[in-house]
This record gives structure tokens, sequence and C-alpha cells, in this order.
């Protein structure tokens, strides 16, 4: 997450406002884990 979303120091002063901006780097990071994750089925060619 340092170098995927630069946190190398946190943006904001104040606990709440790190804790927020970390919940939404977790979150930024699980969707591309499960984008990532999500492959499509290979498709047969159809015989007409």
């Amino acid at each position: 997450m340092k170098r995927l979303f630069c946190l190398h120091r946190a943006r904001y002063f104040g606990r709440a406002k790190t804790h927020a901006q970390l919940a939404l780097a977790a979150i930024g990071q699980n969707l591309l884990k499960a984008a990532n994750k999500i492959t499509l089925p290979p498709q047969t060619p159809r015989v007409a």
C-alpha cells in the first residue's frame, strides 16, 4: 500500500482523518485484489 497509494506519510493530521485515509486505502487495495482475481471464462466459438 505504501508504493501503490503513496502512503509513506499520512496526508492529514489527527487520528480520525488519518484512520479514514488508511481505511479508504485498504478498501481500494481490496477492490484491486478482487478485480485481479476475476477472470472471464474463455469463450467457445459457436458453430451454426
